[in-house]
């Protein structure tokens, strides 16, 4: 089971997310990020956690933590859930987006959040 790269969205736009440099995030209210996961074994994984974390500081509430759970997943499939109403996020300052599948894999996404227009 792995995640593979995050890409955010806002409006009709998707960028995917690259692991090894600074990725700029517009953040609009309709800001989500949408993950993909897949299932390289041989045998179908059930109730598969992903776990998306945003980092913030301690003054702006600490990092924000939401979870979605995928119900079936065939071997050799790939599932795409997607992450919306994400709340605060820090902005013009770096932080990290680090996606998880407990038990398997994660990602961790260098991101600085960038106001609109």
């Amino acid at each position: 089971m792995r995640a593979l790269p995050v890409a955010a969205q806002h409006g009709a736009s998707r960028a995917p997310l690259l692991t090894g440099s600074l990725n700029t995030v517009v953040a609009t209210n309709a800001l989500a990020f949408r993950v993909v996961i897949h299932n390289d074994g041989e045998a179908t994984e059930g109730q598969v956690h992903v776990v998306l974390q945003i980092a913030r500081s301690a003054a702006q509430g600490g990092p924000t933590v939401h979870q979605m759970t995928v119900a079936k997943l065939p071997p050799h499939n790939t599932r795409a859930v997607t992450f919306q109403k994400l709340g605060a996020v820090p902005f013009a300052t770096k932080t990290t987006v680090v996606v998880s599948v407990p038990g398997a894999n994660s990602k961790v996404y260098p991101v600085i959040f960038a106001l609109p227009g």
